[in-house]
């Protein structure tokens, strides 16, 4: 996929990786979680109400057909009964663990709501439907960010604007949300997933903005692989709209982003809870990636060097809930790889399990694993330094070398995964101290 990715690409991605953009989902994001395409969608609706078939149309001129023919409350319902059973695909589930400036979606559904009910997720959800709730975009974008639905929304409060009608009384009953949205297309890159050509009104807004913003804006617009007809559309969104183009679709692209991108957040397989946040360091040479190697397979990898005796270097998997009850676990179990490189000791200084007034070390010994392979290590909390593990809320578990042990201007690198606690099956569940 790289060498599809211009310059200028490259630049709205590192971006992306900042915090600094806007995304902008259509219905083409939604067919992944089971969503019906819009042929399919417009087909089913003209079927449904006017008793046709065959009668190709947009879903928009669809609906209005339909809105001509029976009650508002006949459509509403049929859109919330197609719409409420999806459930976000994974590629939706990687939008928390990245953190944007805004969330725009021009879909009924809910599907992005529920993918931030995750337990760990890196900004709360700031819900606009309409104007009066504007005033919630001045929340912080360190806790929050906004997710605006222009068009309406299933949640049962919420007003549907469907058809072509309902998009014109969008942008008349909402006009301060489109001015917002015109704004953040300033305040830096946008992209637009799940949409194409036959989007009129998306096409309209981004014809407006070129003549309104010239090149003071960037827009990426990724849209689904259509053999034969993405080099034609990619040469006018280009030289037209002055608009990046890529035809990897919402998966291909979300998939990118979270192999290429160091998530703001990325899940850990220790607890539901857990989620490893931050890098440890003083003193060393660093690069920190998580990655992914496989489906629901997450990796952790630090390339460094130490040079003063009292430097670290470490991975943190910290709580973002209340600590963690360790008296349900006999075992902490993870895979480690590393380089063959010159240790002292031959061994890296410690796995440490921290609570608020208490820290429980045991070192990791590599004389008896394989260098440049993963290699399963289990330890028993009961072997921990300084008694009581299991009695201890952890609010985080570090995985921690030192100069001490480092060989100075040595690099090293050091992968982790699959790190969880574990108790055997019929070892009977115990109680946390008191």
């Amino acid at each position: 996929m790289d060498e599809q990715i211009s310059p200028r690409t490259k630049q709205i991605i590192t971006m992306i990786g900042r915090g600094k953009c806007t995304l902008f989902l259509g219905a083409g994001a939604s067919l992944s979680s089971g969503a019906p395409t819009g042929d399919d969608l417009s087909n089913l609706i003209i079927k449904t109400f006017l008793d046709l078939e065959g009668w190709p149309m947009s879903v928009d001129h669809a609906f209005s057909l339909a809105l001509a023919n029976r009650s508002v409350a006949d459509i509403e319902s049929f859109v919330r009964s197609k719409l409420s059973v999806l459930q976000p695909s994974d590629s939706h589930r990687i939008l928390p663990w990245f953190k944007w400036r805004a969330l725009i979606t021009t879909n009924y559904d809910v599907l992005i709501e529920k993918a931030y009910e995750a337990k760990v997720v890196t900004q709360q959800l700031a819900l606009i439907h309409t104007e009066n709730d504007l005033p919630k975009v001045g929340l912080s974008l360190e806790e929050y960010v906004p997710l605006l639905k222009p068009h309406g929304c299933i949640s049962s409060s919420q007003e549907m604007l469907l058809g072509i009608e309902g998009i014109h009384d969008a942008k008349r009953k909402r006009r301060l949300i489109f001015s917002y949205i015109e704004m953040l297309h300033l305040a830096g890159p946008v992209i637009y997933i799940g949409y194409s050509l036959r989007d009129g009104h998306i096409i309209d807004m981004l014809c407006e903005l070129k003549d309104r913003l010239g090149g003071r804006t960037d827009i990426l617009f990724v849209t689904r692989h259509e053999e034969g007809r993405n080099a034609i559309e990619r040469r006018w969104f280009q030289t037209k709209l002055g608009v990046e183009y890529l035809d990897w679709g919402f998966e291909g692209f979300m998939t990118y982003l979270s192999e290429k991108l160091t998530p703001q957040i990325g899940p850990s397989k220790i607890v539901p809870q857990l989620t490893s946040c931050r890098v440890l360091k003083f003193g060393e040479k660093l690069s920190y990636k998580i990655g992914r190697s496989a489906p629901g397979q997450w990796e952790c990898w630090l390339d460094y060097t130490i040079n003063d005796p009292e430097g670290f270097v470490g991975i943190i998997f910290q709580t973002t809930k209340p600590p963690l009850d360790l008296s349900q676990y006999d075992l902490i179990r993870f895979e480690i790889n590393f380089t063959e490189s010159p240790r002292q000791k031959k061994r890296i200084e410690a796995i440490k399990l921290e609570g608020y007034n208490r820290v429980h070390t045991h070192p990791i010994d590599l004389s008896k694993l394989t260098a440049n392979r993963w290699e399963w290590v289990t330890i028993p909390l009961d072997k921990f330094k300084r008694s009581g593990a299991r009695t201890t809320a952890v609010r985080q578990v570090v995985f921690t070398d030192t100069g001490s042990l480092a060989v100075p201007r040595q690099s090293y690198k050091v992968g982790i995964r699959n790190v969880e606690f574990y108790k055997p099956p019929g070892t009977p569940d115990r109680k946390l101290a008191e």
